[in-house]
């Protein structure tokens, strides 16, 4: 019987340890029959070419969710491959390692679904960029291993909602709250932005109807009509829902009467401008308030007389004409000052017929009495 050497016993019990943490190993040939040699597998990585970036907006939270597909959950080995998100504004992501080459930071998404919230970056003003580290358990050191999968990758915006979405403002007796709507750049609330407001009226009736009628481009209309009119209240409110203070006794508002709220987003935040039609309702039981023309509360009274747009001309006099004479062609031109004084001419007329028979008279009597 064969003698087994403690070198036999250690390279057996070296053998089942490196089976237990998944290494591979192969029978090499060499002068010693019992020897063995380590050699490791290369890691698994997500394959690059695979992995998409996609923003989706979310249902539940009302956000926009950055969504990583074509990433390879596991190893060979079963161990499992984490994701290592950086996200920036204007510039590339800035990733640093440790000691051991570890990414420190970041914000780390797994299987099975690889998103995360990206909405604050659509806030800022600026490109946003994207770097994806991957990181696994070694087969061979039990140590953690990382590589670059994805660097600076360049996100695409989602598109400003249509005018007179992109912002919400109530502009009521008690308080005002004014915020960028939710779903959209800007959705965080309370994120230190301010909306520039400015108030006016409106009483241009071809944008009124125009929006009353729903036609394409109304709100664009109003949008250029409100950049450049006059304003009967100008301020700036914090990006909330919270109540913050009424505005509607610092300029006069109108029962009934047409205003223009034009907002705007700006400075470090990524630019937006909004525009909408408001209607002035006041009473005595509830004060002054504004109210939005998506609002139930909101009343259409545009007066819908047209006035004509070609001043009426009368009608041209007609000659009164004989049986027996033909009709003549009327190539009478319309006179372009005042019509003719008929009426006096033919006074004059009598007049003169008038004297003539009081001479023909005088004359009779005179011959008969010789006068």
């Amino acid at each position: 019987m064969k003698k087994i050497t403690k070198l036999t016993v250690l390279m057996l019990i070296l053998t089942m340890i490196m089976l237990v943490i998944g290494v591979t190993t192969v029978k090499a040939t060499t002068s010693d029959p019992d020897a063995t040699i380590e050699t490791e597998e290369e890691p698994i990585w997500s394959d690059k070419n695979k992995v998409k970036l996609e923003i989706k907006e979310s249902n539940s939270n009302m956000n926009y969710n950055l969504h990583v597909t074509g990433l390879t959950s596991k190893n060979a080995e079963g161990f499992s491959i984490t994701c290592h998100v950086f996200i920036s504004n204007k510039t590339a992501p800035t990733v640093k390692y440790d000691s051991k080459g570890i990414p420190e930071g970041g914000i780390i998404i797994g299987a099975p679904n690889y998103y995360t919230n990206i909405t604050p970056y659509f806030e800022k003003a600026g490109d946003v960029y994207v770097t994806l580290v991957e990181t696994q358990m070694s087969s061979t050191s039990s140590q953690m291993i990382s590589k670059e999968l994805l660097t600076a990758h360049k996100i695409t915006r989602p598109s400003l909602k249509p005018l007179g979405l992109r912002t919400t403002g109530f502009f009521f007796e008690e308080d005002t709250s004014v915020h960028v709507n939710l779903s959209e750049p800007m959705a965080g609330l309370d994120n230190g932005a301010k909306i520039n407001v400015k108030i006016g009226r409106i009483t241009d009736k071809d944008i009124l109807r125009a929006i009353q009628k729903n036609e394409n481009g109304a709100l664009t209309k109003l949008l250029n009509y409100a950049k450049k009119a006059d304003k009967l209240y100008e301020g700036t409110f914090d990006n909330t829902q919270k109540k913050q203070k009424s505005i509607t006794h610092e300029f006069t508002v109108v029962d009934g009467a047409y205003y223009y709220v034009y907002m705007s987003v700006g400075g470090e935040f990524y630019p937006i401008e909004d525009v909408s039609l408001y209607q002035g309702m006041v009473s005595p039981a509830i004060g002054n308030n504004l109210h939005d023309y998506l609002s139930d509360k909101f009343k259409w009274n545009i007066d819908d007389e047209e006035e004509p747009t070609e001043p009426i001309q009368p009608p041209k006099p007609t000659e009164p004409t004989t049986p027996t004479e033909p009709q003549k062609p009327d190539n009478t031109v319309l006179p372009t000052g005042k019509l003719p004084q008929t009426g006096q001419s033919i006074a004059l007329a009598v007049i003169v017929a008038v004297i003539a028979i009081v001479g023909v008279v005088f004359a009779v009597k005179a011959k008969k009495y010789k006068i």
